[in-house]
């Protein structure tokens, strides 16, 4: 997979590490973006999925907030995990959480599977095709996949409210109650 189809892959909620290493499984530039990186020297006081607290050289409290689902370009979500301890002593530009897709500091987006590409009953090698049972019924493949509705209220003279509900599609639809 190229640098930049890394990006738009949907990571499944169990990833594997991978078999086959590319120069890609490592943290590069690319990937470093989508980590907590913290901004100061000092030492953790305080590190949960949600935030991590650094006291500073200076007795200044720093707090990194994660969102626990972050919505990404593609309708994915990226889910934090810290990999820092209370009391660990940190410097600047250290990573402080990975997204769920990054493990022991490696790449992982997928399952490790066997694949044939090849013509199956009329499917061409691009088409993606799940031959073994296994996979479906223990969930190995699953992804979450969100779809986000804005809903606005607004309230009109005379005691009326009215609703306003935008779908997000290519042409922005409203919706009027």
């Amino acid at each position: 997979m190229g640098s930049k189809m890394h990006t738009q892959a949907i990571p499944i909620l169990h990833p594997d590490s991978q078999n086959v290493y590319t120069k890609y499984t490592k943290i590069n530039n690319l990937i470093s973006n989508k980590c907590v990186i913290s901004y100061s020297c000092g030492v953790v006081i305080y590190s949960t999925n949600y935030k991590i607290t650094i006291v500073d050289n200076f007795n200044r409290y720093i707090n990194y907030y994660m969102f626990p689902y972050n919505i990404t370009d593609y309708n994915g979500y990226t889910r934090y995990k810290p990999i820092v301890w209370k009391g660990e002593r940190i410097s600047i530009g250290s990573i402080l959480a990975v997204p769920c897709d990054i493990n022991n500091l490696e790449f992982t987006l997928g399952f490790n599977n066997i694949v044939n590409y090849s013509f199956y009953y009329g499917y061409e090698h691009e088409d993606a095709i799940v031959l073994n049972k296994k996979l479906v019924y223990k969930n190995l493949l699953a992804s979450l996949e969100l779809n986000i509705t804005d809903i606005n209220l607004a309230h009109i003279y005379d005691n009326h409210i009215e609703l306003l509900v935008y779908k997000q599609t290519k042409t922005n639809t409203y919706l009027y109650i």
